[in-house]
């Protein structure tokens, strides 16, 4: 339920760490009486930080979870765990009177704070409300997924106790509802991950369908009769996660998303929690689901993450938090000494958020202490922060993958980024490499009038012996677009003679889109609706780079979002230029 005011950070933190210790200890325990204790004691504490500050009923919420773990404590053997009980019953008194210290110096509060109206989701997900988030469930054993459904629902505030079930078709109706609508998210939400050679503009109809269905699945929360059951949303969403045996993309990212669009952090306890649990084979399916969550509350618990979570987990939480623009110095910093070598690069990619002194500072330290993808890794953050001295590093990059001395891949991608950056020193460098390895497409981002016979050589090959629509012809047509401001598909003898013209006046210049080139244009191209995604990404890398002041695009991210973002850029740029 919207509390009117917030708990103190010290008070939120202190039952974030006895929250994580009891969790912690059911992982390690088998069921049983403490078991069921603990989990109770745990409910208690997420029913506390989630009331108002200024509600009394805060002082019963500690009372019952120190009686729970009393219960608890009665049920074990004396050994380490009993000893653990007893350290977090022990910080149930200092939480009692920490608690009535703030009560006490609050005013007097009025009625409780209704709930925020319902809202539709347009263009990115409303954040929902909901009246009830029950414990989570991720530590307790699952029935088959063909069980009968638990049809209780726990007494809570805001929930009255039910003394019987409700009617077995209304509830049966609402869940097959509520799995409808789940079943359509991760359907949709795969559907508009875009493949390299699609342009950005085709998910906007799966978007707007998921959004829908993320609408109607809150709805079912505020049911419209007093016999109507509310789904529960948490609940449904886990067990439409969990009622197949193997991991799956859709099932797991429908658990991110939805969860990640609701206020409050109880909800996103479920999240975090199957994350932690879940197979790596759908951690990427988290790392889209909460990048796309509305709920503010996302940025804290993928911060939480950080400080203590295996390896591939902390990966994926970081390009959550990389993709969001969160950056904790004192969450990331730590991990760019990581023994795990994806986890430090992941931390590192942190660093473009972070503030520039300090990411250069990092970045300066670590080049030398890592391996070649380290300092890979680096590099592309201090070119993102407008580093010009990484240049000659990159060049070197390229020159020691040519000598087998380094992976074959970073060279190839030290090629993309000196393509990307254009500058003037690597004109040879760049034509040789591109020529070198079939990448004659990033002569069309470098921008060399001098460069264009080759490109449009490549894409004559391309068209007499690929196919019509091979991904190589239209990255080498995009390439020839992006250069000439033409259209390469038409007639090629009209198009070579325009380009021929439009390209002699900027011998010497790096042209884009048969002018000289403007970061502008590329945000143009950025914007048009039949840009590819896969070019889109490279874009996105060139203007951070041409630009480092501007706010960074995700191209991944809503499509309402980015039009956004690309417009505040555009007037970013329009300021500067007017200063």
């Amino acid at each position: 339920m919207s509390s009117q005011r917030e708990h103190d950070e010290p008070i939120r933190e202190q039952v974030d760490a006895i929250r994580d210790e009891l969790e912690a200890m059911l992982l390690r325990m088998p069921e049983g009486a403490a078991e069921g204790a603990i989990r109770d004691a745990s409910g208690c504490l997420t029913r506390l930080i989630e009331r108002s500050a200024d509600d009394d009923t805060v002082i019963a919420d500690v009372d019952a979870f120190t009686a729970a773990v009393r219960r608890a404590r009665g049920a074990l053997p004396d050994d380490g765990e009993e000893e653990l009980l007893a350290e977090v019953e022990r910080q149930a008194a200092p939480l009692r009177a920490q608690l009535l210290d703030q009560l006490a110096s609050l005013p007097v509060a009025g009625s409780r704070a209704a709930l925020v109206p319902f809202s539709a989701s347009v263009g990115v997900p409303a954040t929902f409300e909901l009246p009830f988030v029950p414990n989570p469930e991720i530590l307790a054993v699952r029935p088959a997924w063909d069980a009968p459904a638990d049809t209780s629902i726990p007494a809570g505030d805001g929930v009255p106790s039910l003394e019987k079930p409700p009617a077995a078709l209304p509830r049966k109706e609402i869940e097959g509802l509520g799995r409808d609508a789940l079943e359509d998210i991760g359907i949709l939400g795969g559907l508009r991950r875009l493949h390299e050679t699609e342009p950005w503009s085709a998910a906007s109809s799966f978007e707007d369908r998921l959004l829908a269905n993320l609408d109607l699945l809150y709805s079912l929360d505020r049911p419209f009769h007093p016999d109507t059951p509310a789904l529960v949303v948490p609940a449904a969403a886990w067990r439409y996660a969990t009622e197949w045996s193997v991991p799956d993309w859709g099932r797991s990212f429908a658990l991110a998303v939805s969860l990640g669009c609701a206020r409050g952090a109880a909800a996103l306890r479920w999240v975090m929690l199957a994350l932690r649990r879940a197979p790596e084979l759908v951690h990427g399916a988290f790392v889209d689901g909460l990048v796309l969550g509305s709920s503010p509350e996302v940025d804290r618990a993928i911060t939480d993450l950080l400080r203590d979570a295996p390896a591939p987990v902390l990966v994926s939480a970081l390009r959550v938090a990389r993709r969001r623009g969160v950056f904790s110095a004192g969450a990331v910093v730590p991990l760019l000494a990581h023994p795990d070598e994806l986890v430090a690069i992941e931390a590192i990619g942190c660093l473009r958020h972070a503030p520039q002194p300090l990411a250069r500072e990092l970045c300066s330290r670590l080049r030398a202490s890592g391996g070649p993808h380290v300092e890979m890794a680096v590099l592309r953050e201090l070119l993102l922060h407008g580093d010009n001295g990484a240049r000659a590093a990159l060049r070197v990059m390229l020159e020691d993958a040519e000598r087998d001395r380094v992976p074959a891949e970073l060279g190839l991608e030290a090629l993309r980024l000196l393509a990307l950056l254009g500058d003037p020193a690597d004109e040879a460098r760049v034509l040789a490499a591109a020529t070198a390895h079939g990448r004659e497409h990033l002569l069309g981002f470098y921008g060399s009038p001098d460069h264009f016979p080759v490109l449009w050589a490549a894409l004559e090959k391309e068209r007499m012996g690929g196919a019509l629509e091979s991904p190589k012809r239209l990255r080498l047509e995009a390439a020839v677009s992006r250069m000439t401001g033409l259209d390469a598909s038409a007639d090629p003898q009209a198009v070579l003679r325009a380009a021929t013209e439009r390209l002699g006046p900027l011998r010497g210049k790096r042209a884009r889109a048969g002018r000289a080139y403007d970061p502008r244009l590329v945000l143009d191209e950025l914007a048009a609706p039949t840009a590819r995604q896969g070019e889109r990404r490279d874009l996105a890398t060139e203007i951070a780079m041409a630009a480092p002041e501007l706010p960074r695009l995700d191209p991944d991210t809503w499509l309402s979002k980015q039009r956004a973002d690309i417009q505040a850029m555009r007037d970013a740029l329009a300021s500067s230029r007017g200063a």
